[in-house]
């Protein structure tokens, strides 16, 4: 007995790429017009992908650099290297993009930015905008 398997997924039009799970009764659209929601074939609500936000350090004249470079580490997780050219844009530049979250963990992320900052005694401050 021999079982054979079909697929159309090579058969659309290559601008949309769609498949179905049976078993969660859910379809997805992969690229096209619909990239960005997903289908419920139960309910056929449509459901969006949520929006991401970058977390911007921000510079100051009495912040030191070495708790700047501390503060990366601890609070985006960053590599001592990583941290310094950060701490360094942030100086140079004005601000720094030092990650890109959705957007409970990017308003958490920069309150302990600055809850740590002034816990110090530094007015260092950070904000977060739509990505």
């Amino acid at each position: 007995m021999t079982t054979r398997m079909e697929s159309t997924a090579f058969e659309m039009p290559p601008e949309r790429l769609d498949f179905t799970c049976a078993a969660a009764g859910v379809r997805v659209t992969t690229m096209g017009p619909a990239a960005d929601t997903v289908r419920d074939a139960k309910t056929r609500d449509s459901i969006e992908i949520p929006k991401k936000y970058k977390v911007i350090v921000l510079n100051d004249n009495a912040t030191p650099m070495m708790f700047v470079v501390d503060l990366l580490q601890d609070v985006f997780r960053m590599d001592p290297q990583t941290a310094t050219e950060k701490m360094l844009e942030v100086h140079y530049r004005g601000r720094a993009i030092c990650g890109i979250y959705l957007r409970d963990i990017a308003e958490a992320k920069t309150a302990q930015v600055e809850k740590t900052a002034r816990s110090r005694g530094f007015p260092l401050t950070a904000t977060f905008e739509p990505e």
